[in-house]
């Protein structure tokens, strides 16, 4: 019977292998680069919670005019939403006195897209029950979407 292999490799051994490579870094140098790299990664990170804070405003804005809907029953809170939200971007002296047209106005000149005509509903729906059901349905869901679009572009002063 005739044997596995040849004669000339009895006797062999196997050579060892090398010691596996270390993931530890062998200079120090890496570790200067590596806490640099992670405090950059960090002060990264803290700016991106800083900002996501800032713009908690319009999340809870945009949440409560999503609340509101295309419907007429809650829109009686859209002109208090977009109140609040100016409140909270901008300096309350420069806002707080707003009514009307001029507050229309002032809306458009700060993002906004609002119609003339809008004034009288931003005025009259805390107010008065009955303007919501006085609004055509159109109207009222172009309202809606124009508040919605100031909320998510207007650009802050504070």
């Amino acid at each position: 019977m005739a044997e596995f292999g040849s004669n000339r490799m009895w006797g062999l051994k196997e050579l060892p292998l090398p010691e596996p490579i270390s993931w530890f870094p062998a200079a120090p140098g890496w570790l200067v680069v590596g806490a640099i790299l992670l405090a950059i990664l960090a002060a990264f990170a803290w700016s991106r919670w800083c900002a996501w804070q800032r713009q908690r405003y319009r999340r809870e804005a945009l949440a409560r005019i999503d609340a509101i809907g295309a419907g007429t029953e809650g829109l009686a809170e859209l002109p208090l939403v977009l109140r609040a939200t100016a409140l909270v971007a901008f300096p309350r002296a420069e806002v707080a006195s707003l009514r009307g047209a001029i507050w229309v106005e002032w809306l458009n000149e700060n993002g906004g897209r609002f119609d003339a005509s809008d004034a009288e509903y931003l005025d009259l729906l805390p107010y008065d029950p009955n303007a919501a059901r006085e609004l055509a349905p159109h109207a009222a869901a172009r309202l809606v979407a124009t508040s919605r679009a100031w909320v998510k572009g207007h650009h802050a002063r504070l």
